[in-house]
């Protein structure tokens, strides 16, 4: 008996919800930009937000990698995508939300009082402060006059500011510094009028400031300011991708083409391990270059704030994509001087490409070193297959918990399921809910929002992050959040025909799909009940394996008749030499010339028939402890010298025994005695649950003593001989024993499904039937399982057909017998037919990669 870990954990992890922009680099403002960057220096995380240039039929192809592992929980598109790009990014990508934002409203200055709504808000930036203010961390001691940078209502600009640090008023309604007056005061911009106006409302902690000089004048000073694109990365995991130029020392880039800022914005991501308040880069307009005493403040703060090398100095290298190398060279030249000692270097770059990592290896998404602890998680117990969503919260607001103005908006909760029906082959690992993304088993995951309403409709999602775990958004007013854990069969089920895969792109746009094209009714073949009925058999999925895929085992069960009757070569054989010898045609061909000739080919094929149904099924212990000496003795011989001691170990009869008995346990087997009637010898059989002194015949009950002298016998489960025999089911499980072996996290699957196009309202019949659907470790496989090489031209259309539908990762064609070149030439010809996208794969019966005779199930 197997033992797994219980109980049951449902694990929760915290993060900031993550956001894409997808822009056309050709029909891009730059009031666009400010919005985007306004709106992701409000947001925890927002600073890690991701600018992806996209035309409407497909997305820049060299940011495809990086938009996968940066694994956006929202991608708003200011590009109107076209269907075909719309699917491949939910398939892709599966964000909660693939929304169009029309940018017509943004190219003009009235866009600029507008600010860019995501359809899940997501937590302030603002929630870090109460935090910040508990530790002496970033600023040399503990903050006692922490200032945000914000801007007056009265039409103050400053556009270096405002995408460099961000204005407070920008991203946040302008009463939240009124409010939270005992936390933070401002630095505000101020324009003289406004100043000396006695009538306009002011805040008592901010200080005005008539000129953006003055700004970054106190930014150049060891001053307790906390710009917000600092805030809004605090605290907050960042995709580790490799520690390059990009995050060693300062970035300085110049130039105003739309390249040079996406440039600026994307090169964030590349930043690793930075202190606290530290700054990384800052973009100068290029008519700033020619005004010496801004590029003095600049220097200033680069000395003040900047990021250092890992020798200690904040080096400077100046980039651009619109400057050439030349002007570069003048623009360092001019910031060299004797009080401003950081190393200058020059690099032109080609395009906003530049900084797209190598993903040399698999990116993850990790804390900085420096303040680990906030690493958070929570684990709750659960039964069957309902579990409540831990209560996580963000590290900073545990640690201090903001003030409800500064606590509003969402995070996202990544969720480690445990799997009820485990089906890992070690007894003390569980496997967790791993879920793919090609075909939408999450949608079979019932979350119950205790807090649902109209207005929270687009907040109540859920989708399955890279590393397949299930991710819901959280908030700290939310109710508890519960989840209905479906059933493997029912999972598949539900995906197979769910009518709805995704929200609309376009919120206003009519008939516009929500889905791939997939079925209308599934159901479980005959076939997939019977090895449904065959596997539970055993408590547990790899029981079942262990002891079907066992060599010795298999070997038993096809010789008392575990195998189509076709394919019986000896049965064969002799029925030929019977035919020959009835037709008196010895040698050559046979030939049916006459009625008489087929109807003597019919009796033989009958009573061939009837011959099969009386074949002996039984085999007695001396044979099978017999046949298993023999085969252990033979491995043990290929595997070289073995000791006496290890030998003896090995051929010891318990051994052989105890898995007897398991199997019998199992129902496997039936342990019991075949005696033939002395007066009309009839074959009977008692098991020996029913084994008495007296036996009563079954045909003329005849009784007479029960035999005390003979050998045990064991008859295999009728049941599982003609689901192998008849249904082909030992394909089916070699496959699905071929995938178990490859998983690490995670296996389940769905035995042979039929599907309908169009729902069976008549009982027609299905459109196409699959053996097999499995999930290993997140990826999908449509599983074919054939007990001969061949695979005529309408089961290749109907895999084909399937195939496009279901959109597996792998569609995987297993033979029983070794393949033939018309097979090899069909997976190729199905390669070409499904393209790239979905990877076909056939795999050989290997008689020598079954379980070995000396490790039997037991």
């Amino acid at each position: 008996m197997w033992e797994k870990p219980n109980p049951l954990l449902i694990a929760g992890s915290p993060r900031p919800l993550r956001v894409a922009y997808l822009i056309d680099v050709a029909n891009c403002s730059d009031i666009l930009l400010d919005c985007i960057f306004a709106e992701a220096y409000g947001r925890w995380g927002g600073r890690r937000t991701l600018i992806i240039p996209t035309k409407p039929d497909a997305i820049d192809p060299r940011y495809t990698k990086w938009l996968e592992y940066h694994d956006p929980d929202i991608i708003c598109s200011f590009v109107l995508l076209q269907d075909s790009l719309v699917a491949h990014i939910h398939e892709r990508y599966c964000p909660t939300h693939l929304i169009y934002h029309d940018p017509t409203g943004l190219t003009e200055s009235d866009g600029l009082h507008s600010r860019l709504e995501l359809p899940i808000q997501g937590l302030c930036s603002l929630s870090i402060v109460p935090a910040l203010l508990t530790r002496s961390i970033g600023f040399g001691g503990r903050i006692s006059n922490l200032r945000i940078i914000d801007k007056f209502y009265d039409g103050s600009e400053s556009p270096f500011i405002q995408e460099n640090f961000g204005f407070l008023s920008k991203s946040y309604q302008p009463i939240v510094p009124r409010f939270h007056t005992d936390l933070f005061g401002t630095l505000t911009l101020i324009s003289k009028d406004a100043l000396q106006n006695t009538f306009l409302g002011k805040t008592p902690r901010s200080d005005y400031l008539t000129d953006e000089r003055c700004i970054l004048e106190e930014l150049g000073k060891p001053s307790e300011i906390l710009p917000l694109s600092i805030a809004s990365d605090l605290f907050a995991p960042y995709l580790a991708t490799d520690y390059s130029e990009w995050s060693e020392g300062f970035n300085l880039f110049v130039g105003d083409s739309l390249d040079d800022r996406i440039l600026f914005w994307n090169q964030h991501h590349r930043q690793e391990e930075q202190w606290i308040g530290a700054i990384s880069a800052l973009r100068v307009p290029t008519s700033r270059l020619t005004d010496p005493e801004f590029i003095g403040l600049i220097k200033t703060i680069i000395r003040q704030r900047g990021k250092r090398t890992s020798r200690g100095a904040p080096d400077v290298t100046i980039r651009s994509c619109s400057l050439s190398q030349a002007d570069l060279d003048r623009v360092a030249q001019s910031m060299r001087s004797s009080d401003f000692l950081s190393a200058i270097s020059c690099v032109h770059h080609d395009s906003h490409a530049a900084c797209i990592p190598p993903f040399n290896y698999e990116p993850q998404y990790r804390y900085r070193i420096s303040h680990t602890e906030v690493r958070s998680h929570e684990v709750l117990e659960f039964r069957e297959n309902h579990a409540y969503v831990p209560p996580t919260l963000p590290w900073h607001m545990r640690e201090a918990p903001p003030p409800e103005g500064l606590r509003a908006g969402n995070w996202m909760v990544n969720l480690r399921i445990d799997r009820l029906h485990d089906h890992c082959r070690f007894a003390n690992v569980r496997h967790e809910w791993d879920l793919p993304r090609r075909l939408r088993l999450e949608k079979a995951f019932k979350v119950n929002w205790q807090d649902g309403g109209p207005g929270r409709y687009e907040q109540e999602v859920t989708r399955v992050i890279r590393s397949g775990q299930l991710s819901l958004p959280r908030s700290q007013d939310q109710r508890s959040v519960s989840i209905t854990i479906p059933e493997d069969v029912d999972a598949f089920l539900t995906a197979l025909c769910v009518r709805e895969e995704w929200l609309p792109f376009h919120r206003n746009r009519r008939d516009q799909p929500t889905k791939r094209d997939r079925y209308a009714y599934a159901e479980l073949s005959d076939k997939g009940r019977y090895l449904i009925a065959i596997l539970e058999h055993f408590d547990q999925i790899p029981e079942a394996f262990d002891a079907f895929m066992n060599g010795f085992w298999r070997d038993i069960l096809i010789g008392l008749g575990a195998v189509p009757v076709e394919k019986n070569p000896e049965l064969r054989s002799e029925f030929l030499t019977t035919l020959r010898k009835r037709l008196s045609r010895r040698q050559g061909a046979l030939e049916f010339r006459t009625d008489d000739e087929f109807d003597r080919l019919a009796r033989e094929a009958i009573r061939f028939g009837r011959i099969v149904g009386k074949m002996d099924r039984l085999v007695d212990h001396t044979t099978l402890h017999g046949d298993w000496v023999k085969l252990v003795e033979k491995e043990l011989q290929e595997k070289g010298p073995v000791s006496e001691e290890d030998k003896a170990h090995y051929l010891d009869p318990k051994r052989l025994d105890r898995s007897i008995q398991h199997l019998c346990r199992q129902k496997v087997l039936f342990q019991g005695r075949e005696w033939q009637c002395r007066q009309c010898y009839n074959r009977n059989w008692v098991s020996i649950d029913d084994m008495q002194g007296v036996l009563e015949c079954q045909v003329c009950k005849q009784k007479q003593s029960a035999p005390v002298s003979g050998d045990w016998q064991f008859r295999p489960n009728g049941f599982i001989l003609e689901a192998y025999r008849e249904h082909g089911i030992e394909a089916a499980i070699w496959t699905l024993w071929q995938l178990s072996e490859r998983a690490r996290s995670s296996f389940y699957f769905a035995p042979s499904i039929k599907l309908w196009e169009s729902y069976p309202e008549n009982q027609d019949g299905p459109t196409v039937e699959v053996d097999a659907l499995a999930v290993v470790d997140g990826d999908v496989y449509l599983c074919e399982a054939k007990s001969s090489p061949g695979l005529d031209k309408f089961q290749r259309e109907q895999l084909v057909a399937a195939a496009q539908r279901i959109r597996p990762n792998v569609l995987l064609i297993a033979c029983m017998e070794p393949s033939t070149s018309n097979l090899k030439g069909v997976v190729a010809d199905l390669k070409s037919q499904l393209g790239p996208d979905i990877h076909v794969e056939l795999i050989e019966f290997n008689r020598d990669a079954l379980g070995d005779a000396t490790m039997l199930p037991a």
